[in-house]
Order: C-alpha cells, then sequence, then structure tokens
C-alpha cells in the first residue's frame, strides 16, 4: 500500500506504508503543492499556487497540466469518473473533464475560496460544496450537463479550510476559527473545538 503526499516545497511525493520509505518524488509545480486527491484509472491530482492542476500516473508520470484559475488552488474534489473539481484563490470553481484535459464549467463566488467537495446522490445528481475566505459554504447541484445554485449559509466565522460529505445529508466543514462542524442542509448538528 502506498500514500501520497504533497508540500509546500513543489513536491509530490509516493510512500510505501509497510516500510516509511519515500519512493518517489517529483517537482509537481512551479509553486508550493497545497492538496491532492486520486482520481479515476490510477491517476492523482494536484493543486497548487502556481495556479494550475496537475494530473500524474500512479508510476509519477505527469499526464496533463490543467490551466485557468487566476490563483491559487487550494482544493481539490472528485465529481464522477471523468470530472473534477478545483477550488482557487479566484473565488472559482472549475469543473475539468479529465478525458480530454479541458475546462468545461466555472462556478464563482463572491471570496476566494478555500475548500471544495462533491457527493454523488442515488439519483445520480451531485452535490457540490465549496467555502471561501470569510466563513460561507455555497452548494450546487449538478444533474447532467446542468448546474443550478442549491443555496449558501455561514458556517464559520473565518475561513473554512476542509469541507467533507461525511453520508448523504451531512457535510463537514473545519475553519480556521478553531471549529468543525457537522451541518444537515444548513442546520448545524454537531460542533467540536480543535487546537489549530
Amino acid at each position: 500500500q502506498r500514500l501520497v503526499s504533497v508540500s509546500r516545497d513543489r513536491s509530490l511525493r509516493w510512500w510505501n506504508l509497510a516500510t516509511g520509505a519515500c519512493e518517489r518524488n517529483v517537482v509537481a509545480h512551479g509553486a508550493a503543492a497545497l492538496c491532492v486527491v486520486r482520481v479515476s484509472h490510477g491517476r492523482i491530482a494536484t493543486g497548487g499556487a502556481d495556479d494550475g492542476v496537475a494530473l500524474w500516473s500512479d508510476a509519477g508520470d505527469e499526464l496533463a497540466r490543467l490551466h485557468g484559475h487566476a490563483g491559487w488552488v487550494w482544493s481539490l474534489a472528485l465529481v464522477d469518473d471523468d470530472t473534477l473539481a478545483s477550488a482557487s484563490e479566484d473565488g472559482t470553481v472549475k469543473l475539468w473533464n479529465l478525458r480530454d484535459a479541458r475546462c468545461c464549467a466555472t462556478l464563482t463566488g463572491e471570496r476566494p475560496l478555500r475548500a471544495v467537495a462533491a457527493r454523488r446522490n442515488d439519483s445520480g445528481s451531485v452535490e457540490l460544496a465549496a467555502g471561501d475566505d470569510h466563513g460561507r459554504v455555497r452548494l450546487w447541484t449538478i444533474i447532467g450537463h446542468a448546474i443550478e445554485p442549491h443555496g449558501a449559509f455561514v458556517a464559520h466565522d473565518a475561513a473554512v479550510r476542509r469541507l467533507r460529505y461525511l453520508d448523504k445529508g451531512h457535510l463537514a466543514s473545519c475553519g480556521e476559527d478553531y471549529r468543525l462542524r457537522v451541518w444537515r442542509q444548513t442546520r448545524c448538528v454537531f460542533e467540536a473545538t480543535h487546537a489549530n
């Protein structure tokens, strides 16, 4: 088993979990590498402070560069086997077609974005959430090629740093206000504090 990691030293590393050894190390971005996610077909996607998204093979070979953001790419989320979402300092979420490495949609926010999460529903639609630097979460629903705003709410008193769908109907958010919150739609159903 292996783990991948990114770092502000611009690197993307593959780690052997059994031995703890780094098996491969590549320079992933021209500035800090900020996020990494496993995507379909054994590929890995990274986002960086060079405003870019890169696709990698599991062996460490660069497959594509996705250009279009005008700010740091803070977060990535797999929407489906062929679509990746990226959240950027430029205030946009971009949806990327992974088959041909092109942007297929841009969702605009009002503030710089720090986090993005996606979850497929039983009906086949996708819930997409993005968190900004003022603690607000915006929601969209994707049905086929149609993307509809689904609402927005204030989740934190500072920047939203992480978003994760836990299960059907529950979204977890972590903010720079030292709070972890779990939401059902726009209602907080759980809260805990953290040190950092």
